[in-house]
């Protein structure tokens, strides 16, 4: 925050009170909100390219939030990479840091998972490979909500979903789940086919391929 210009710390502050909007759409009522002159195009693709290191703080922010809001509850949770070394909380007694994994190492943690977290690098439209791996490791996927989650799967059903701008809803559907073993099982389950079916890299050549004609 104190190497940021003024106008970085005003869209970092109004993007941390707007965490279900995309960046460009964020700077666009930014904008809007806070300039008493017309703006053009142009003026978006230069103005974010002026707050990229606003954006790259409030995607750390929630990242952070997510994990202090959880831990905060008293729900156990283990996080990979150096990254993690600079997070400091009174509730770190419920905070477990590992060094960092390979992409194969991190599906063999996960295969002994109950639940996996994905936190979206501010994607607002679509998935990751992550919640992919989570699905077909055999956990539950837990992650904030995007346009392609909501109108994909169902919250409770092959997933956990939470909101950035809700997060003191999201311990106690964490408990929930955790507290009922069988539904855990069930959802773990469903996601897995969904997963096996939608998302392996052999059904995206598929469609890649598809899409050639």
């Amino acid at each position: 925050m104190n190497a940021f210009t003024e106008e970085e710390r005003k869209f970092y502050e109004y993007m941390k009170n707007h965490p279900d909007i995309n960046f460009e759409a964020g700077y666009r009522q930014y904008l809007k909100e806070n300039m008493p002159y017309e703006y053009e195009e142009d003026d978006i693709r230069t103005g974010l390219e002026s707050v990229k290191n606003a954006c790259r703080a409030v995607t750390s922010y929630y990242r952070d939030a997510v994990i202090e809001t959880l831990i905060a509850a008293g729900i156990h949770v283990h996080v990979y990479g150096d990254s993690w070394q600079g997070f400091h909380s009174v509730h770190e007694a419920y905070l477990s840091r590992h060094p960092e994994v390979s992409v194969e190492e991190s599906l063999e943690v996960l295969g002994h998972a109950k639940i996996g977290l994905n936190i979206m690098t501010w994607h607002k439209a679509g998935m990751t490979e992550r919640i992919a791996n989570i699905m077909l490791s055999g956990a539950v996927c837990l992650s904030d909500e995007s346009d392609y989650l909501r109108e994909h799967y169902t919250d409770g059903e092959e997933m956990l979903l939470f909101r950035l701008s809700e997060l003191s809803a999201l311990p106690q559907k964490v408990l929930e789940l955790l507290r009922d073993e069988n539904l855990r099982r069930q959802m773990a389950v469903k996601a897995y086919e969904r997963a096996r079916k939608e998302h392996t890299w052999r059904k995206r050549a598929e469609e890649f391929l598809a899409l050639q004609g």
